[in-house]
């Protein structure tokens, strides 16, 4: 996170948000590690199924953040 990801953000709230952001991003990274995992074990498509979704549940839980604690995208 750099310091221009949350400018609008108050004092109080960039605890919280910093925290929901950095769960957003394990989130993903979960699904880069499981899509390789499964990948590997099955030699199948089912892994891209674990990447898509984590990184759309990630993505998402990324913007409904933004929007709540810095009042927009940017």
């Amino acid at each position: 996170m750099h310091d221009y990801h949350y400018t609008k953000v108050i004092e109080k709230d960039k605890k919280p948000y910093t925290e929901k952001m950095g769960k957003a991003c394990i989130v993903m990274g979960c699904g880069m590690i499981l899509t390789g995992t499964v990948d590997f074990i099955t030699n199948t498509f089912y892994g891209w199924v674990f990447f898509g979704v984590c990184f759309i549940s990630g993505l998402i839980s990324m913007i409904f953040t933004q929007l709540k604690y810095n009042g927009g995208l940017f």
